[in-house]
């Protein structure tokens, strides 16, 4: 613990931590439902409902009193850690991770009170075997669907052949707008252009919550900090492109499709030559 003590408070006199703490404490999250829908939507899909039961259950089940503090002090530990990164708690799925070790622990402590009841219940050889058996086979599925999970995907040969192609359809433009996943890196690389990825509706909310300047989608096209003048806006998340209906009319109105498929949507901004001009700028 001493060391990772000292390194923060030396990040934190140094100022290399600022970034990383500013925006992520927003206890006025704490009033809103949507914090603890998200928080309780990636929670179950981390976890699940039944694993955060008969972890809890676990929990009380411990009969090693260190070992009971210890497991009271990391769920104590993951609730003070989700209040306070409150936005990126109910936002970002692998902010669950902590908690996946803590429930695993809490698991674990119910398998012996099982067997110890199963054993006082029926003495029979044969009924123990059965429930190591059980055991046993609950453990090989889990790891089964582990395996299966690691396999969905793994090519992403696809995704290459994508960016490449919007590349080449853009001619490797410097001054491109998208939404794409994983902010558009995977684009940039292997599109081979740049430009600045258009803000999702977390971002935009995440912005509003610190007290930042939300902009319309008029304002963000004729004030953008990074591309003075784009000429292509390249969609590929078309998930987060049906949240945000605003952009999508704007785009319509105002610019053609210079290509279009299954997998992105290129809008050639070059239409009215500068973006201020078809916003009366």
């Amino acid at each position: 613990v001493t060391p990772v003590i000292l390194y923060l408070i030396y990040g934190f006199q140094h100022g290399f931590f600022e970034n990383e703490t500013t925006g992520r404490f927003l206890p006025q999250l704490w009033l809103e439902p949507s914090y603890w829908r998200g928080w309780l939507r990636l929670l179950h899909d981390s976890v699940s409902f039944a694993g955060l039961i008969f972890g809890l259950l676990g929990l009380l089940a411990v009969q090693n009193k260190r070992f009971r503090y210890l497991l009271v002090g990391l769920w104590v530990g993951y609730v003070v850690y989700g209040l306070i990164f409150s936005f990126n708690i109910s936002t970002h799925a692998y902010y669950q991770l902590p908690l996946i070790p803590i429930v695993g622990l809490s698991l674990g402590s119910l398998v012996p009170v099982i067997i110890d009841h199963l054993k006082q219940v029926n003495s029979n050889r044969l009924s123990h075997l059965m429930v190591y058996g059980i055991l046993l086979s609950g453990v090989a599925f889990s790891v089964l669907l582990v395996l299966r999970g690691s396999n969905i995907e793994t090519d992403f040969e696809s995704e290459v052949q994508t960016a490449i192609e919007i590349g080449e359809e853009i001619d490797h433009n410097p001054n491109t707008l998208y939404l794409a996943d994983a902010y558009g890196l995977p684009l940039i690389y292997h599109g081979e252009l740049s430009g600045e990825f258009w803000p999702s509706v977390s971002d935009v909310e995440f912005t509003a919550y610190s007290g930042g300047l939300v902009q319309s989608v008029e304002e963000r096209f004729t004030n953008n900090p990074i591309v003075d003048n784009p000429e292509y806006f390249v969609v590929t998340n078309f998930e987060e492109f049906a949240r945000q209906p605003e952009l999508e009319a704007y785009l319509n109105d105002n610019f053609p499709i210079i290509a279009e498929t299954d997998d992105y949507i290129i809008y050639d901004l070059h239409t009215t030559n500068a973006i201020t001009q078809n916003t009366g700028g």
